[in-house]
């Protein structure tokens, strides 16, 4: 299936430059991978320049993230790009995915993936990475982008080999989960230990399922029967019966009936 990439990358506080220095990580991937992109970096992380990018990429994956709550996800200043409560933004995300690095935004992920979006992860709590270096050279807050970027980098293989979003978007929640643990298990930092664990804890995801096969056609000569009683349909369907009869029933009126001659099992009309 095919893939396009919308990276957020926001800068205007210290939480959004470690993210816009990180965002590029997903630029740098779509590039070795040939995969198209757009770079939404500062000014242009707004709605007015998202939704162009969202409509115009069918198979978007919203990466990185930024500032929000239990209903939006912010860009560049809190300008608002998604509401859970805005039926415009229900409809632009359709067909859509995204893995947003942002506080609390992952309360709203049931909303999304019922408005039609193919995978959802994000965090149902206040997200919090340990930084101290500027972001270029911190290796502590890299370690916890590291293990959020393992879903995408794990989702985006499977999306391109064929497989389903669900196969995909459950592949990458435990490729993340095991990065997350991996970092809290190595590090010699108490306090880099308790958030990786915390933010594995509240990491939150879901994708709509693959649509099953049709079922075989039924037997030879078996029959399904219908029958609606004042709007209550019962089906027959533990009986070889050749003859397929639908009768309805209405109060105060004579019952009709019709019925389909088919050949039964030995040939003989029915």
């Amino acid at each position: 299936m095919p893939l396009q990439l919308v990276v957020l990358r926001p800068y205007f506080d210290r939480a959004t430059m470690y993210m816009e220095f990180q965002g590029y990580a997903w630029i740098q991937w779509a590039k070795d991978h040939n995969i198209p992109y757009i770079d939404l970096n500062k000014k242009d992380d707004v709605k007015a320049k998202f939704d162009p990018a969202v409509k115009n990429y069918p198979y978007a994956h919203i990466c990185n993230g930024g500032h929000g709550n239990a209903t939006q996800l912010t860009g560049q200043d809190y300008n608002v790009l998604l509401d859970s409560r805005r039926q415009a933004d229900l409809d632009l995300i359709a067909g859509r995915s995204g893995a947003f690095l942002s506080c609390t935004f992952g309360k709203s992920k049931d909303v999304w993936l019922k408005a039609g979006m193919r995978a959802f992860m994000g965090y149902e709590d206040v997200y919090t990475f340990v930084a101290g270096t500027p972001a270029r050279d911190d290796a502590k807050a890299g370690h916890f982008f590291e293990a959020h970027r393992a879903y995408d980098f794990t989702l985006f293989p499977a999306i391109l080999g064929g497989s389903s979003y669900k196969d995909g978007d459950d592949a990458g929640y435990a490729k993340s989960q095991e990065r997350y643990r991996y970092w809290a298990s190595v590090t010699p930092d108490p306090y880099e230990r308790h958030y990786m664990l915390y933010d594995a804890y509240i990491q939150v995801h879901g994708a709509e399922a693959p649509t099953p096969p049709p079922p075989p056609p039924p037997p030879e000569g078996y029959a399904r029967t219908t029958i609606t009683v004042d709007g209550a349909e019962l089906y027959d369907e533990s009986r070889n019966i050749p003859v397929q009869i639908g009768i309805t029933v209405r109060p105060g009126t004579s019952s009709s009936a019709s019925s389909r001659l088919h050949k039964g099992p030995r040939g003989a009309a029915s």
